[in-house]
């Protein structure tokens, strides 16, 4: 009885022991597993951090609807954006624009092309003056709302001596094209001129812009309609070989 009692015993010490040396190997196991997800999840973190970064700082590259309403009439021009190339289609008549200006913001030429005449010239550009922001009044609002699917902030410029106040709002960052390419165009449109002279407006873009008196009168409206961005085939900007160069 003594003998089988020790026995049971032995086998005992030895299943305890037994279950404790595989314990430790499997808990060792364990930690060399988490430390290495640990490591992992640390390099996957770096690497969606970077990637959101890349992705926050890229150009915009896309399609951009504009509406320009005047009190007179309303007229419709599309925007073809890739890297620091813009094409305007304007006078757009059943899908087909009537004339289209190709901007290259790298080297600040402007050439315009005539669909109908098939003819194409390179437009003077003059160059871009600062205007004195002594007459304008600028504030950033906290007020907010969603146009065509993004959330704009709005900014008001008013010029107490032209009687008039613009309201902008923008969304961004990664409209760097924007900026650079209503100075290249350099109208005189009061949208553009105000826009130009609020500080760090850099990378921003107006979704939509409304042109008041100080009596709130509303004088001109844009609104951007509609907003794709996609790859864009460089062939877009690309002058028709059809088209001959157009001289007086």
């Amino acid at each position: 009885m003594k003998s089988r009692i020790y026995i049971i015993a032995t086998i005992s010490a030895i299943t305890a022991i037994f279950a404790f040396v595989l314990l430790t190997n499997v808990s060792g196991l364990n930690k060399e597993v988490k430390e290495k997800f640990k490591a992992e999840k640390k390099f996957d973190t770096k690497k969606s951090i970077f990637l959101n970064i890349e992705r926050n700082t890229e150009s915009f590259e896309g399609i951009i609807e504009l509406m320009e309403k005047r009190s007179y009439d309303t007229v419709s021009f599309q925007l073809t954006i890739k890297k620091n190339i813009v094409k305007l289609d304007n006078h757009i008549f059943n899908g087909k624009p009537q004339e289209s200006l190709i901007f290259d913001l790298d080297k600040e030429t402007i050439t315009a092309l005539h669909h109908n005449k098939k003819m194409y010239c390179s437009i003077p550009v003059a160059s871009y003056n600062q205007n004195s922001t002594a007459d304008y009044k600028i504030i950033k609002t906290n007020s907010t709302k969603i146009i065509s699917g993004f959330k704009c902030n709005q900014w008001r410029v008013k010029n107490n001596i032209k009687n008039t106040e613009i309201t902008f709002w923008v969304t961004g960052k990664k409209f760097d094209f924007y900026q650079k390419f209503i100075q290249l165009w350099n109208k005189t449109d009061n949208c553009y001129q105000y826009f130009l002279t609020i500080p760090e407006a850099n990378g921003y873009m107006p979704m939509q812009q409304i042109e008041r008196t100080l009596l709130r009168d509303i004088k001109y409206s844009i609104i951007v309609s509609k907003i794709e961005e996609k790859s864009i085939d460089s062939s877009q900007f690309e002058i028709p070989k059809t088209y001959t160069l157009y001289s007086n």
